[in-house]
């Protein structure tokens, strides 16, 4: 959007008074790659300042991250601040961390077994991760045939249709277990 060909559009909706919002998620990047790695993360200040100016000053921008150090917080009032209009809102929370559980199986069938039971006990939703696409439609199969109808299977091999339908699902939280290698990532 700033180097792009978003660049032209974004600021034909801010003459349009059709831009009111920027909003950056995990915003905190801006600061930690915009200096060396993502120079267009410190250059999208200097284009909000020009789509803020084509709004005729109402275009709100927000930033938002979970990780703002105070010289993050610094880097973003300086690059994206206007006077008398930075506002800060905190809220702090507690988020439960994910929680890995190792355990070394001498038979692969037991392994199997006490992973279909873990299927009955966990929590949803839920991620179980394969290295292979094989083993992934291996395991969502015997899901199913278990009983679990709410499965999705994600891999290297799944095509851009049904990549779509199932990221769609995962999202609208129609899908209980999602079977899947790194591709979903």
């Amino acid at each position: 959007c700033v180097s792009g060909s978003l660049k032209s559009a974004l600021m034909q909706l801010a003459e349009n008074g059709q831009l009111t919002n920027v909003v950056v998620d995990e915003a905190h990047l801006i600061e930690t790659w915009g200096m060396f790695f993502r120079v267009d993360f410190q250059l999208l200040a200097s284009e909000r300042r020009k789509w803020r100016e084509a709004t005729g000053k109402t275009l709100r921008t927000l930033l938002l991250s979970a990780t703002f150090t105070p010289s993050c917080r610094a880097v973003l009032q300086r690059l994206f601040g206007e006077p008398d209009c930075w506002r800060e809102f905190v809220s702090q929370r507690l988020r439960s961390e994910m929680s890995y559980y190792v355990h070394h199986f001498s038979l692969r069938a037991e392994r199997d077994r006490a992973l279909l039971e873990a299927a009955w006990r966990l929590p949803r939703p839920a991620i179980w991760y394969t290295t292979e696409p094989k083993d992934a439609e291996k395991l969502a199969g015997e899901l199913r045939n278990m009983g679990f109808t709410r499965i999705g299977c994600f891999h290297g091999d799944t095509n851009g249709q049904e990549r779509r339908r199932l990221i769609q699902e995962w999202a609208e939280d129609r899908i209980d277990l999602m079977v899947a290698t790194s591709a979903f990532g």
